[in-house]
């Protein structure tokens, strides 16, 4: 075969766009771009379209193609050209390109192939005549497509233009001059050369296209990525000069603030006073006159007075004084008395005559550091105090809800409290009190809504029943207050609901009635007279909730005093049919707050039966309350029986006589619960309410206890605080028969009474551990009773 200029030149640019294809192959596997591999493909595609008929002639290992083979298989390389060069189109512009129209020339492209392969060869020629026109006219549009999709980029487009140009003039060169049958082979391959260079030029073409927009795109990152870092350049500058300017106008406030001196001192260079200002004067407790000459070390503390010294050597061997550091410096100074105080310094050395004074300001920083001290533990005692009162909340069986108009509408809100008491649950609940009134039972409903939409009262409190669940009710106290403007428009609303108790719905069932806290409400059980109100006088709060869920279960509305001044006071003011009388109390005692009531001077009110609520029912005891005018007295712990016989008597008036009940036989400390007294309990209060009221009980016994423990570990314990502190524990203890801890209480009192200090300290120091033991037997208790 001889190599004509024509073959030559497409062997050269067969071997250019096979290296092509190679490289970018390789970039395409190394750094996963999709653009680099379609460009590899297409260059192989039209580099093989040249080399393989040109090595098929010229024999050797390549076996030797007939025309057929070749004319199908340059059908078949001429559409694969086609669709490569469409796919890298979409690649460059996805935002441009329409993602079907890929789709389309590839369809196209495979029915094209399909025929050319499969079509007999007497029939082939005209069909690659029609593959080439169709060819032309595709690469035309998409050449006209390419652009205007790239006119951004001018340089690219005069490339993609060209390339476009120079492979539609091979085709049609192709066309004219391809061989018709009988052609020699030599004259076919060499026609084949001009489509073989067009189509590597037109390969080539995108890769100047790809490398121009690629150089634009990084010239134009870099540019953006010089202007960025100006850009944070120069706000860093802005922000530091700001940040520098605030800082010196800051220290600038501070030095003119905080270092107002308190007193102005000199000293001379071997630190010794000079001169001992009257501020000094009143802040050391020094006089002038005594100072004067004494080296200055006197009025610091020795690790301060030590550095001092350290100081003034370095500064008479090098000039240099280091000791105050960098503006005012915190230290600690010494009074005349040797207390020692925090105080700021300021010293500034000046020279007089050739020689060094350094003049020192002194503030006394003893105030500010008990401010922020007191200011530290009142922040954390009112949020130890805030938790613990969300926590006795919940625990106690109390809530609250607030209701208010604010732009417009009612806004509503609730504690968890309140949730608590009527049993629900904190995540999902009613966003109105009226929902939640929706659980009430429906024969309390109309008469509760109707007093709830009537205007004309400002407070108040009902008595409900909820269903909360099908086996239970619980008795609930509904207090409302209400807040109105300057019209008398209500603008607020404040609820307080008490879980008062838990009854089982076959027990309680058709028992009660709702009634107003001021109706009538007879006593029950005891065939009293009518009952309306009582007045319980307690200080420890788990024995008022005792007591209260005691008294409501029956049937009466309780009123509260924690003192016996206040117990004077609204015994004075208020129309009671009876009172329960602590004789513990804080200020004046039970007894004494008896003969005040006696003495008052309505008749009535003077009148009203007193009954002592006291574990000390001994025989002089007894005595002395009723000599004060008390009408009986019920034994620590309540034990409703004994109660109701007790209470019944005085009510009734069929004894004008003290009525007692007797306390408990707990005298051990052996005996640690009295399993069959808290089985009672909390038969008698139900088992929701004993649980509540049970949780409030371990903590008031736990602060008992810890009472009883520090008043008995004092250097110098007090009788009185002894003494109290061991009926506090007793009384707490008795509720839940704690036995072992009421035994323990009621000795350390007794011993207090009898004088013998020494042994109701010793006693007292086995509270903590016999708290600990009672815990623990409790929960086992719990345990075994679920």
């Amino acid at each position: 075969m001889v190599l004509t200029p024509v073959l030559a030149a497409s062997l050269l640019v067969c071997g250019g766009g096979l290296s092509l294809a190679l490289y970018f192959g390789s970039l395409a596997l190394l750094r996963r771009i999709r653009e680099p591999a379609l460009l590899a493909v297409f260059l192989l595609v039209a580099s093989l379209r040249g080399l393989l008929p040109v090595l098929s002639v010229l024999g050797g290992p390549f076996p030797l193609m007939d025309g057929v083979a070749l004319l199908r298989f340059d059908g078949v390389s001429l559409l694969l050209i086609g669709v490569t060069y469409v796919l890298f189109l979409r690649a460059l512009f996805p935002e441009d390109v329409p993602r079907l129209l890929p789709q389309a020339v590839i369809g196209v492209c495979a029915a094209a192939g399909l025929l050319i392969l499969l079509i007999p060869a007497d029939s082939l020629g005209l069909l690659m005549d029609w593959s080439r026109l169709l060819l032309m006219l595709v690469l035309l549009a998409v050449g006209i497509l390419a652009v205007l999709l790239m006119r951004r980029w001018r340089d690219g487009a005069g490339w993609v233009a060209l390339s476009v140009l120079v492979l539609v003039v091979a085709v049609l060169v192709e066309s004219v001059v391809w061989p018709r049958p009988g052609l020699p082979l030599r004259d076919t391959v060499e026609a084949i050369g001009p489509v073989t260079t067009g189509c590597v030029l037109f390969a080539l073409g995108h890769v100047f296209l790809m490398g121009a927009r690629l150089n634009r795109v990084y010239q134009a990152s870099q540019t953006l990525s010089r202007h960025v870092v100006a850009l944070n350049r120069r706000l860093e500058e802005r922000v530091t000069e700001a940040s520098r300017e605030i800082h010196a106008t800051r220290e600038q406030l501070e030095a003119i603030v905080s270092c107002v001196p308190d007193g102005v001192l000199t000293l001379t260079a071997d630190a010794s006073v000079d001169i001992f200002g009257p501020g000094a004067e009143r802040v050391f407790g020094w006089r002038g006159q005594e100072m004067t000459g004494r080296p200055v070390v006197t009025l610091l503390s020795p690790e301060w007075g030590e550095r001092l010294v350290k100081s003034m050597r370095r500064f008479a061997a090098e000039g240099v004084l280091t000791y105050t550091g960098q503006g005012p410096v915190e230290m600690v100074g010494r009074r005349r008395d040797g207390s020692l105080f925090p105080m700021q310094c300021t010293v500034t050395r000046i020279d007089i005559g050739g020689q060094p004074v350094f003049v020192a300001a002194v503030k006394d920083l003893s105030e500010v550091y008990l401010q922020a001290q007191q200011i530290a533990g009142l922040r954390r005692a009112n949020e130890t105090l805030r938790q613990d009162l969300a926590q006795l909340e919940i625990w106690g069986g109390v809530g609250h809800c607030l209701s208010e108009w604010q732009d417009g509408r009612w806004t509503w809100r609730c504690s968890d409290g309140f949730l608590a008491v009527w049993g629900c649950d904190t995540g999902a609940h009613p966003e109105t009190l009226a929902g939640f009134l929706a659980g009430v039972r429906a024969e309390d409903q109309l008469a509760l809504f109707s007093w709830l939409d009537r205007q004309d009262w400002t407070s108040g409190a009902r008595m409900i029943r909820l269903s909360v669940r099908p086996e239970e009710e619980r008795l609930v106290e509904l207090s409302i207050c209400r807040v109105r403007d300057d019209h008398g428009v209500v603008v607020r609303e404040i609820g307080i609901v008490r879980l008062a108790g838990v009854t089982p719905v076959e027990a309680g069932k058709g028992e009660e009635s709702m009634a107003t806290v001021g109706d009538n409400a007879p006593g029950a059980a005891v065939g009293a007279e009518a009952v309306r109100t009582i007045l319980l006088v307690e200080d420890v709060e788990v024995n008022r909730r005792v007591a209260v869920t005691f008294l409501e279960r029956e049937g009466y509305r309780v009123e509260v005093a924690s003192n016996g001044l206040d117990a004077v006071d609204m015994a004075g003011r208020g129309d009671y049919d009876l009172i329960l009388m602590d004789i513990r109390l804080p200020d004046v005692d039970g007894v004494e707050a008896t003969r005040r009531i006696r003495a008052l001077p309505d008749p009535v009110r003077s009148a009203v039966p007193v009954l002592a609520l006291t574990a000390n029912v001994f025989g002089d005891d007894l005595s002395r309350y009723e000599a004060a005018g008390m009408s009986g007295v019920v034994a620590k712990p309540i034990r409703m029986p004994q109660f109701r016989t007790v209470l019944g008597g005085v009510l009734t008036r069929r004894r004008r006589q003290a009525a007692v009940s007797a306390g408990p036989d707990w005298t051990s400390l052996d005996q640690i619960l009295d399993e069959t007294f808290i089985r009672d309990r909390r038969a008698a209060l139900g088992a929701d309410s004993f649980a509540v009221i049970l949780d409030l009980g371990r903590r008031s016994v736990s602060f008992a206890a810890e009472e009883l423990d520090r008043s008995v570990r004092v250097p110098a314990p007090s009788g009185d605080d002894v003494a109290k502190a061991g009926h506090k524990l007793a009384g707490a203890a008795s509720n839940f028969g704690f036995s072992a801890l009421y035994a323990l209480g009621r000795q350390v009192e007794a011993l207090c009474e009898a004088g013998d200090l020494t042994g109701a300290v010793s006693l007292g120091q086995q509270a903590a551990a016999l708290h600990r033991q009672t815990d623990a037997a409790l929960d086992q208790w719990l345990a075994s009773a679920r």
